[in-house]
């Protein structure tokens, strides 16, 4: 079972899923505009926009 907890700023979120998810994050989009604090150290490819 994968648990994940997240929260931003309409509160927090939190939900469990039985097996793997069948789809992970590839990239990072839109990283010059995120907060400093989010997303940062997971070794996805950032770009500063959606990618073409």
């Amino acid at each position: 079972m994968t648990k994940v907890e997240g929260s931003c700023l309409c509160g927090s979120i939190r939900y469990e899923v039985e097996g793997e998810p069948p789809i992970r994050p590839q990239a990072r989009i839109f990283w010059d505009s995120r907060a400093e604090w989010s997303c940062s150290g997971d070794g996805l490819p950032k770009h500063a926009e959606y990618p073409r």
